[in-house]
């Protein structure tokens, strides 16, 4: 795995060699194996962002992209990996996804801040038992976090503002929790199906073109103190 630990105080950074920098000067960084931490790193000038696969229990920590790199970069891209943990990222891109991640079963993402994905700005599938708490995401992306199959999981205390489609989606939602979130866009607010046993309560949404909330198969759910625009 890559371990790499930088403090506040001395962060590492990813950056291109040359001495007048430019997106794409270099590839990018490419994960194949489990257990990987990147602890207070910058990530700059890159043509993508970090992709991979099989990168189950991996940590991002204070992961910094700050827009440099080429405009159809991504920010992460994980196929195939749980377990992971996102915390205190910032990430600003031009490409479709600030967090992209597939059978990602068990996985946090807290306190992180993307900005400018195309499409998502988290996408996870296959991820029961996720925990989406305290995130800002600010489009133009047509979704802020998209998550199937998220049974047991919990969105609670996001920012998302702009996307076009879906603020919050997430299928197979059975005892969701959705609560504290201030949702603004175009499209809808939180949406979810096969959502048995969730609990909606405290969320702000405004939004101008679709649901402010929706789920099916809502048998037992609770929804409470919600203020919908």
């Amino acid at each position: 795995p890559l371990i790499v630990q930088g403090t506040e105080e001395n962060p590492v950074l990813f950056t291109s060699r040359e001495p007048l920098p430019l997106p794409g000067d270099w590839t990018n960084i490419h994960l194949a194996a489990e257990g990987n931490e990147l602890t207070w790193v910058t990530y700059e000038w890159a043509d993508d962002g970090i992709t991979g696969e099989n990168a189950s229990e991996s940590t991002f920590s204070n992961f910094t992209i700050a827009g440099t790199l080429s405009l159809t970069a991504n920010g992460v891209v994980l196929e195939e990996s749980n377990d992971l943990t996102f915390e205190n990222c910032y990430l600003t891109i031009g490409g479709d996804h600030g967090i992209y991640i597939t059978e990602g079963d068990g996985s946090t993402f807290d306190l992180n801040t993307i900005s400018g994905p195309g499409t998502n700005g988290i996408y996870a599938t296959d991820c029961n038992d996720c925990v989406f708490s305290t995130n800002t995401i600010s489009g133009p992306g047509t979704n802020g976090i998209y998550v199937t199959n998220g049974e047991d999981s919990s969105f609670t205390d996001n920012v998302i503002d702009d996307p076009g489609s879906y603020l919050i989606f997430s299928s197979n939602t059975e005892n969701g929790v959705f609560t504290g979130n201030v949702l603004t866009g175009t499209g809808n607010g939180i949406y979810a199906d096969n959502s048995e046993g969730s609990t909606v309560s405290d969320n702000v949404i405004s939004t101008s073109g679709g649901n402010g909330i929706y789920m099916n198969s809502c048998d037992n759910c609770m929804f409470d103190n919600n203020e919908i625009t």
